[in-house]
Parts: C-alpha cells; sequence; structure tokens
C-alpha cells in the first residue's frame, strides 16, 4: 500500500529537483520523471486546492480537482508552452476541471437544455479563512481583483480588460504578479488545509 501524498513539502524531503526551475520540472515531466512531478506538486498543491476551494466550495471536490490536475499535468506537460506563464497555465487547467466537473455533475434535464455551467460566486471576504485573506491582502487592488474576477467568476482576460476598461497586457501582468505572489505566500508553509 502507498503513502498517502503530502500536499506541503517537508524539511526532510530533500530531490535532486528541489532547487530546479519550473521549466526544467517541466521538461522531466515531459519524460515521465516521477520526482520531478512530486517537486512540481509540492510548489503548486496548494494555489491549486485553494482556487478549486473557492470554485467548488466543497473540500472533497477540491481535493478530487488537485488530484485530477496533477493527472493533467503527468500526461500532458507537452500542452505547456514556452510563453506562457506557467502558474497561469496550471490555474487554467484548474479552472477548466472545475468546470468540467460541474457540467458533469449536473442533473441530464440541466444538460439537455444547454445551460451554461454556473459557478460559485467568491466567498464574501468574512466567510475566508484567515490563510486566504492574510494572501490577498499581500496583492494590490488591482492584482485581487483580477485574479477574483477570472478564477473565481470564470472571466478571460480579454473580459476583465473590457469590464476593467485596461489594456489586455496590463490585465495579464496583474494576473501573472498576484499569482507569483499567492504561489509564493502558499509555498512558504501557509496551508489552510493544516491550519
Amino acid at each position: 500500500m502507498s503513502e498517502p501524498i503530502s500536499h506541503s513539502p517537508t524539511p526532510t524531503q530533500k530531490t535532486p529537483f528541489a532547487e530546479v526551475s519550473d521549466d526544467t520540472l517541466l521538461k522531466r515531466i515531459l519524460q515521465q520523471d516521477p520526482e520531478a512531478l512530486a517537486v512540481f506538486y509540492d510548489r503548486y498543491s496548494s494555489l491549486v486546492y485553494t482556487v478549486a476551494l473557492h470554485m467548488t466550495d466543497d473540500t472533497m471536490a477540491a481535493e478530487t480537482v488537485v488530484m485530477a490536475v496533477f493527472e493533467t499535468i503527468w500526461h500532458a506537460a507537452a500542452s505547456y508552452s514556452n510563453d506562457q506563464d506557467i502558474a497561469i497555465w496550471v490555474l487554467c487547467i484548474t479552472r477548466n476541471h472545475v468546470v468540467a466537473r460541474s457540467e458533469w455533475l449536473k442533473p441530464p434535464s440541466s444538460q439537455a437544455q444547454g445551460s451554461k455551467v454556473r459557478l460559485p460566486q467568491p466567498a464574501p471576504p468574512s466567510d475566508r479563512s484567515p490563510s486566504v485573506l492574510h494572501a490577498l491582502a499581500a496583492l494590490t487592488a488591482a492584482e485581487r481583483m483580477v485574479i477574483e474576477l477570472a478564477y473565481y467568476r470564470g472571466l478571460s482576460s480579454t473580459q476583465l480588460a473590457s469590464l476593467l476598461g485596461e489594456p489586455v497586457e496590463r490585465v495579464k501582468v496583474h494576473l501573472r504578479e498576484g499569482l507569483f505572489k499567492l504561489r509564493d505566500h502558499f509555498a512558504h508553509g501557509t496551508n489552510e488545509r493544516t491550519a
């Protein structure tokens, strides 16, 4: 029987890939290196879980999405394009899995009518965990707004630009910088599942 997968790295976990860039890890994952996937998982699982949890409002569903996301990365690492930001690529996979899961769980009558998937709106700030509130507080107002609209409400960067009256490139910069800050926050041991 295999051991359960850890959602955060422990100080005793040392691998040859611990200090390697995400790009290099993805190249190793493409070569089916499980150790590279484990390090990549340690870097991104908290962020994926947090976004999935807020989109589904269900811990079991969020954990299922995390596993599905990293299975997709294992089997489809070649879909990553070097001109993409890796964190955004991972979160797009996350969003796609949440949307697909929501579609799959819809009653047959609503699927037949062709209605769109309605994902939960972001929880009001008072309903968010202290860890998420702390992470969001570290973002600029622009970063927080684009992340919440993009990932909790499912808006594309083009839709965000139109809604906010900003150039698409500026929206993408806010999104990327905010995602880096969130990744760093959750990668440094602030994991709301263990709090």
